[in-house]
């Protein structure tokens, strides 16, 4: 195809993505069309058995010609195990749909996997649970994550993996290498490794504190680690100890603490760094529940202590529930970023990319950036999202500024780009024969 008619690919591109769906759904299709929503402005659904087998094939034939070539490719090399051991064999189908809901998009993709969830899905962690973040944060919280990480099945997916290349005994022989600081094998260690990390940041727009860019909430931040407690018998203490921090430990019940008083703090910093240590309120904290099999760490021990009680929390409020609103109350993990969150990225950019502190080469960027901020903060609502595996599948929903029928437009725009890329190089070469004519 000439590039003169390069133009035609983005109306093809959208001409075909715009299906007419009078018809009845493909069988293959009905679990992907159950997870999203079809009635909405946009959604698009693909059947992927015949594409992945037809990709492992084309993929499978490139190996042998690479081989053939004289490439260095391992002689058991094929696609269809590396496919295997990584899970994306399993994928059957795929779904997602965007709903324009109150100046924002509610996005909903799926992948039906038939719920097995092997390889690369397996590091998401088990099916869906009660969001645990939620009722740890307390009101007014302006951004609270929670991830889900289960490296249990890393081992089995390493050693299929390299099992293809002829690199099996290499891969045992590393696992079963001995970690001395811990006393344990690789293989040991991962086999224990299934962490929740919940993280909870507040901007306490109550005490202020000065910035180049302007006066910002005192950030609170409070983080707590299910599933890890364990690991602290084998280099919690000594981690202390090489820090050199001045921490206190203190046992109250089955609860251990380590506490670097404010006090303690300003009398080791310099003038300047105590005057930021009060400021900020910092009071390092760490708190090890065994009982619970929780490892917390703080910033400041009243936020701790307030995100330990589970009263008066995130969950609870009129904010969270509207950013939430269409989206599932169970999953693995899940993100939420309040409004406030949000006004105070886009002021703050705007006085920094005012003052010229960016630069000048910022300026190519800057009006992509100066729409981005608008965008962020057009709805009256937060932002969302969460990731869900169940018998089914894998879900991915938010609720944000760009739909997913946006990355298909981008992605139409491209052959346009390319093509004004194209056209600039060669004026670019043509330049000099131009001036000396």
């Amino acid at each position: 195809m000439k590039k003169k008619h390069l133009f035609l690919i983005p109306a093809l591109t959208l001409g075909f993505s715009s299906s007419a769906w009078a018809q009845d759904v493909h069988p293959a299709l009905t679990t992907v069309a159950s997870k999203i929503d079809t009635k909405a402005e946009y959604f698009t659904m693909n059947k992927l058995s015949g594409d992945l087998a037809a990709a492992t094939q084309y993929l499978d034939l490139m190996i042998d010609t690479a081989r053939k070539s004289g490439e260095p490719v391992p002689a058991g090399l094929k696609a269809k195990d590396i496919m295997g051991a990584l899970g994306i064999d399993t994928i059957k189908a795929y779904g997602l749909s965007s709903t324009k809901v109150d100046n924002a998009w509610v996005n909903r993709s799926f992948l039906d996997n038939a719920g097995n969830h092997k390889g690369i899905f397996s590091i998401f962690g088990s099916k869906n649970q009660d969001f645990k973040v939620t009722s740890m944060a307390p009101a007014g919280t302006d951004l609270a994550l929670q991830m889900q990480l289960d490296l249990r099945q890393i081992e089995t997916i390493a050693n299929a993996i390299a099992n293809s290349v002829g690199e099996g005994e290499k891969t045992k022989k590393a696992m079963s290498k001995e970690i001395p600081e811990m006393d344990m094998t690789v293989s040991d260690l991962l086999s224990k490794i299934n962490v929740t990390a919940n993280v909870v940041m507040d901007l306490d727009a109550n005490k202020t504190v000065p910035t180049p860019f302007g006066e910002v909430g005192r950030p609170l931040v409070t983080v707590r680690l299910d599933g890890l407690a364990w690991l602290w018998d084998k280099f919690g203490e000594r981690a202390i100890f090489e820090s050199e921090a001045p921490f206190k430990k203190s046992v109250e019940g089955d609860l251990t603490y380590y506490r670097i008083p404010a006090e303690v703090l300003k009398q080791e910093a310099g003038n300047q760094e105590a005057a930021i240590i009060d400021m900020f309120g910092i009071s390092p904290v760490i708190l090890i529940d065994k009982k619970s099999n929780h490892i917390w760490m703080s910033s400041n021990e009243e936020h701790l202590q307030k995100c330990r009680s589970s009263k008066n929390t995130l969950a609870e409020t009129a904010e969270f529930k509207a950013a939430f609103d269409g989206l599932p109350n169970k999953g693995n993990s899940m993100a939420y970023v309040s409004k406030y969150l949000l006004k105070e990225i886009s002021e703050k950019y705007t006085r920094i990319a005012d003052s010229g502190m960016l630069g000048e080469e910022f300026g190519v960027a800057k009006p992509l950036v100066d729409r981005l901020m608008e965008d962020i903060t057009e709805s009256d609502k937060g932002w969302s999202m969460t990731l869900g595996l169940d018998d089914k599948g894998v879900a991915v929903t938010s609720r944000g500024p760009l739909a997913s029928k946006h990355l298909n437009y981008l992605t139409s725009i491209l052959p346009l780009l390319q093509a004004g890329s194209i056209h600039e190089e060669k004026f670019e070469m043509d330049a000099p024969r131009r001036r000396a004519q």
